[in-house]
Formats: C-alpha cells, sequence, structure tokens
C-alpha cells in the first residue's frame, strides 16, 4: 500500500506541477493540512514521503482526490490572469525541463499567419517574462495542446485510482 500511495503522490504531482513537482506540492498541500490551511507544508516532507522514510499521512489522499477533480473540472483553461501560469503548466507538464524550445514547436502548428516549423523561442520567453501579452491564439493553441495530451483525462484517471487511498 505505501509503495502504491508514493507512486499516486508522485504521478499528481507530475500532473499538476511538472518534473520538478515537490516544491509546488508542498504550497498546494498546504491548503488541505488537517490542523488548518497554510502557505504550505514542508517540502522536505514531501520528498521524505515519496523517497519511503515517512509513511503519508491519510490526509493526503483526500486532498489529492481534490486536486485531481481540480484539474480534471478545469482542463488548461486558466483561471483570470493566469495565462503566464498556464503557459509555464502546460510547457513543463508536456515537455519537462527544456519546456520553452519545444513548446515554441507545438506553437508553431497553431499560428494564425499558418502552420510554422517553429515559433520564436524568444518570444515565448518574453511572454513567461511578462515582457509581452500572451495573444489569444497562443492561449487558445495551449488549451489545444492540454487538450492533445489529454491533461483532463489524466486526472480523472488518477482520480480513479485514488479511490482507494
Amino acid at each position: 500500500m505505501t509503495d502504491r500511495r508514493r507512486e499516486l503522490l508522485a504521478r499528481v504531482g507530475r500532473l499538476a506541477q511538472g518534473e520538478a513537482w515537490q516544491r509546488a506540492m508542498a504550497v498546494e498541500l498546504g491548503r488541505f493540512h488537517p490542523a488548518g490551511p497554510r502557505d504550505r507544508i514542508d517540502e522536505r516532507l514531501v520528498r521524505r514521503w515519496v523517497a519511503g522514510h515517512r509513511p503519508i499521512p491519510d490526509w493526503v489522499g483526500p486532498a489529492l482526490q481534490q486536486i485531481c477533480r481540480e484539474i480534471a473540472a478545469r482542463g488548461a483553461e486558466p483561471m483570470p490572469g493566469e495565462a503566464v501560469a498556464l503557459l509555464q503548466h502546460v510547457g513543463r507538464l508536456v515537455h519537462g525541463g527544456e519546456w520553452q524550445r519545444a513548446l515554441s514547436i507545438d506553437l508553431g502548428r497553431y499560428h494564425p499567419d499558418g502552420v510554422r516549423p517553429r515559433f520564436d523561442e524568444r518570444q515565448v520567453r518574453r511572454w513567461v517574462a511578462g515582457d509581452q501579452r500572451i495573444p489569444d491564439w497562443a492561449g487558445a493553441a495551449l488549451r489545444q495542446i492540454a487538450a492533445d495530451w489529454g491533461i483532463g483525462q489524466q486526472a480523472s484517471s488518477l482520480l480513479a485510482e485514488l479511490e482507494v487511498w
């Protein structure tokens, strides 16, 4: 059971936060802490859970279920003001470490002036830095990329697996 819990925690963490998920998951789990919401839990604790050095408490299962419900319900729809967060989230989930370069290739397929082999990676970096606004076509492309990769379906599938925490 413990190995399965560790695996589920890691899978939800990667789905919700990308490859560097432990620190972000510590923040995310803070709102579910049984002693009351907090800004974060100790990220070292998350790492210890995954490594098997500490047991994962029972309250984490329902928290992961709620996180999956939110991902499944929202899919890749950004909340107001979250365009940059969506760009980073989809990029990291789909492509991992070198996500800006890889995402520029994906965005080239959706360019309004026609398909390009690659969209300008520097432009993606300017969007992330907040130097320029992300255009509507790119937001729509990100939602489509997330749908193509089945992010919402992955969350629903994990939710079913979490029923037996």
